[in-house]
């Protein structure tokens, strides 16, 4: 490890590498992506080497990603074969390019297209730049947690039946929280009434390679699906795959090899994508035996921590017939999530990935050892014993926010990014239009998009959010009870 007394980041002339080498040496359990978890075992180091000597350009031998022939397309090819689709390629800006692309190579601006309320916030942007009209549907949810689980099959053959000429579903699988739809039968409800199913899969990868996992949507027959790598495989930031399915058409293909091209840089890092092919070696070799452990260890986290009456952890019991992966493991307790993740962090070294309401999500990965999660078992059990879970701190949980509001958009964001705006109190807000984005992150998922109608339903879910203690993301207004309207 770098001498940090010696090093110029101990001078303050690098402070982003002086606050990197200070997390990493905290040795924090980290239930966090990426799935890599800085590779404790070394398996990972041990196939990439110093990836200085991988960060190359388009040169004789090197081959290239946009227009692959070489060693690009034979590294492909066993990806595609891995991923059971008809094609999977590499994307290295995450999965936001892979988003973008399918959305504008399957549909024409003017389309409508169901979308999830719930997407991640890049759905919104293809949703903005394609000019396709959403229909938002929204999942389902768990009151008991307040969370929002999945699609489920009667919400969708409803809002087919309600709308007419929809061209496609564009939905998430897994959720945040580890949720999956009834993949296959949603699937098959697609190409009953003619429509393409785009799969977010950002937190899925690892579905490819376990049993007793939930359906992927190449398996199922998606016209394609995107997943991000880095979150649950040990691969490195930003590097994610585009899917596209046995049912895709070739003029589908075509448009969405294209807009890979527009939406990805033409100087793709070669470190990411040897970091991709990596992984999927690995899983493909030893991915089965990994998430066998990953699974014997959450099961026995689960069991642990049974005599803390007050703590609950989100099984498939509790989803309605819906699938959970087991790999991600969401904590509820009568702490505020945001304080119980604040406390595990800076009195046991324990980073989950988010809190939301009354719950912490824990991401578990092949990467994963023991020590890790008897560390969270053991500052639970501590925290029991000093009768924290026995206060009553509701403070601040996501009662009333568990559901998203359905706004209206009154002006395209295209156009409303180029009118005048200003920043006023909440309670003038209602009834302008809005001129920011306001987004919790994570998981992502906007509230109100610039543009739209800002009504009372809206209006109360901010306050409720903000109430949390939840980080908000506010595109041009910053603080509490205020947001950038249009001027009049």
């Amino acid at each position: 490890m770098m001498d940090m007394d010696r090093a110029p980041a101990a001078k303050g002339l690098t402070p982003l590498l002086k606050g990197l080498l200070s997390y990493h040496g905290e040795n924090n359990a980290l239930f966090h992506m990426p799935g890599h978890k800085q590779d404790p075992d070394g398996i990972l180091s041990s196939i990439l080497g110093n990836v200085l000597n991988l960060d190359v350009t388009e040169v004789p031998g090197t081959d290239n990603l946009h227009y692959p022939e070489d060693i690009l397309k034979a590294s492909q090819e066993l990806l595609t074969k891995a991923m059971r689709s008809s094609e999977s390629r590499y994307l290295v800006n995450g999965s936001t390019g892979g988003i973008l692309s399918m959305v504008m190579g399957c549909f024409r601006p003017g389309d409508r297209v169901l979308v999830q309320r719930d997407c991640h916030q890049s759905v919104y942007n293809a949703i903005s730049l394609s000019g396709i009209e959403p229909v938002f549907i929204s999942p389902g949810n768990n009151e008991e947690f307040g969370i929002s689980t999945a699609i489920l099959t009667e919400s969708l053959t409803k809002a087919i039946a309600d709308n007419e000429g929809i061209k496609g579903l564009v939905l998430t699988s897994p959720s945040y929280f580890g949720v999956s739809p009834d993949l296959q039968a949603i699937s098959d409800i697609c190409k009953k009434n003619g429509i393409r199913l785009l799969v977010d899969e950002a937190h899925g990868s690892h579905f490819y390679f376990g049993d007793d996992l939930p359906n992927t949507a190449m398996d199922c027959g998606a016209t394609a699906s995107v997943c991000s790598f880095h979150k649950t495989l040990p691969s490195l930031t930003q590097s994610s795959v585009i899917n596209l399915g046995k049912g895709a058409s070739e003029e589908d293909r075509e448009r969405i090899r294209h807009y890979l091209r527009v939406f990805q840089t033409s100087s793709p890092s070669y470190v990411l994508m040897a970091s991709l092919e990596a992984a999927r070696f690995i899983m493909e070799t030893r991915g089965r035996e990994l998430l066998h452990g990953v699974k014997a260890m959450a099961e026995e986290f689960s069991e642990s921590i049974k005599d803390i009456p007050e703590i609950r952890l989100l099984k498939n019991e509790d989803l309605n017939g819906l699938q959970k992966d087991y790999t991600r493991m969401v904590l509820n307790t009568p702490l505020n999530g945001n304080v119980l993740s604040d406390i595990l962090r800076r009195e046991y070294g324990i980073q989950a990935e988010m809190s939301m309401g009354n719950n912490v999500v824990f991401i578990g990965s092949c990467f994963d050892n023991e020590g890790m999660y008897k560390r969270l078992s053991e500052a639970l059990h501590d925290l029991d014993s000093k009768g924290m879970f026995n206060e009553s701190t509701q403070i601040g949980n996501y009662e009333g926010v568990a559901k998203l509001p359905h706004p209206v958009m009154a002006i395209p964001e295209r156009e409303a990014l180029f009118k005048g705006w200003e920043i006023i109190p909440f309670e003038f807000a209602e009834g302008r239009i809005s001129a920011e984005r306001i987004t919790p992150y994570p998981p992502g998922v906007p509230v109100l998009m610039t543009g739209e109608l800002i009504c009372g339903e809206v209006l109360e879910y901010l306050k409720n959010l903000e109430g949390s203690g939840a980080n908000i993301l506010k595109s041009r207004s910053d603080g509490t009870r205020n947001i950038a309207v249009i001027k009049k």
